[in-house]
C-alpha cells in the first residue's frame, strides 16, 4: 500500500512463533517490513524460556533478504530505527528492555547498517561483540593488560566483513554475544574467517541449552556472559 510497516512485540514471538510469515510473506517477497523484537537476549530471564530470545539472531540471519541489528543501547536504537527508513528489504532490530543499560554509544555518533564501530583501537587481540556484551566487552579490555581492539558489531547480517578481516590481522579474536554459541555472532565471524583468514578464536554466548530462570544478571553470570569471562578467553588466547 506505499507504507513501510514497523511491527513490534516481544523478541521471541516476533522470531519463532510466526517465523513462516516472515519467511514467506516478507522475505520470499523481499518487503520492507521492519521488526522491533523488544527482550532480546535473557532480559525476560525471570519469565521463563518461553521469553528468552536467545536463537533469534540465528533465526532471522538464516533468512534471504533479512537484515538483522542488534544495537548496543538505546541511543543505537534510535540511529538503527532511522537509519533502516529506506532499506530495500526486511529487517530486525533486536531490543532490550527490563534491565538497565549503560550508554556505550555517543547520542550523537553516526550509524550505517552493515558497518561496524572500532570502540577502542588494539593490536594484539580484538573482541567483536553486540548488543548487552559491548559494555562488558570494552570493561574487559581496559583491565586485560594487553593492545585489545573492541568492535561493536551492531548488524549481524550484513556482516561487515572487512572489519572482522582487519581484527584478524591481530592474531586472535573473542565474540561476545548474548545469544546461543550456534548461528549468531560468533558464527558469523567463525564462517568469514573459516573462508578468507583462519584465526584462533574464542566465543562467549550462550551454552547449547535452555537457561534456568531468574534475575537477568545473575543468569548471565551463570553462562559466563560478563567482563571477567572475556578477560579470560582473551588470555587463554593470548598464553
Amino acid at each position: 500500500e506505499g507504507y513501510i510497516p514497523f511491527v513490534n512485540t516481544i523478541a521471541t514471538f516476533i522470531t519463532r512463533r510466526c517465523f513462516e510469515q516472515v519467511a514467506v510473506d516478507l522475505c520470499l517477497q523481499n518487503l520492507p517490513v521492519r521488526l522491533i523484537g523488544n527482550g532480546g537476549g535473557l532480559v525476560y530471564a525471570p519469565l521463563g524460556p518461553t521469553h528468552l530470545a536467545i536463537e533469534d539472531m540465528a533465526i532471522m540471519r538464516s533468512l534471504p533478504n533479512m537484515t538483522v541489528v542488534v544495537r548496543a543501547d538505546a541511543h543505537q536504537a534510535w540511529h538503527a530505527t532511522l537509519a533502516c527508513g529506506d532499506l530495500d528489504g526486511p529487517l530486525y532490530v533486536r531490543l532490550g528492555g527490563r534491565v538497565e543499560e549503560p550508554p556505550v554509544t555517543a547520542q550523537d555518533a553516526t550509524f550505517t547498517l552493515g558497518k561496524a564501530d572500532v570502540l577502542r583501537e588494539g593490536e594484539d587481540i580484538a573482541i567483536i561483540a553486540c548488543g548487552a556484551l559491548v559494555g562488558p566487552a570494552l570493561e574487559a579490555a581496559e583491565s586485560l593488560g594487553a593492545s585489545a581492539r573492541v568492535i561493536n558489531m551492531h548488524t549481524i547480517k550484513p556482516l561487515d566483513e572487512a572489519a572482522v578481516l582487519a581484527a584478524a590481522k591481530t592474531g586472535a579474536i573473542v565474540t561476545a554475544e548474548e545469544h546461543h554459541l550456534t548461528g549468531g555472532l560468533g558464527g558469523a565471524v567463525a564462517e568469514l574467517l573459516a573462508r578468507e583468514h583462519p584465526t584462533p578464536m574464542r566465543m562467549i554466548g550462550m551454552p547449547d541449552a535452555y537457561a534456568v530462570v531468574g534475575p537477568t544478571g545473575k543468569v548471565r553470570e551463570k553462562y559466563g556472559m560478563s567482563a571477567a569471562a572475556i578477560v579470560a578467553a582473551c588470555r587463554e588466547l593470548l598464553g
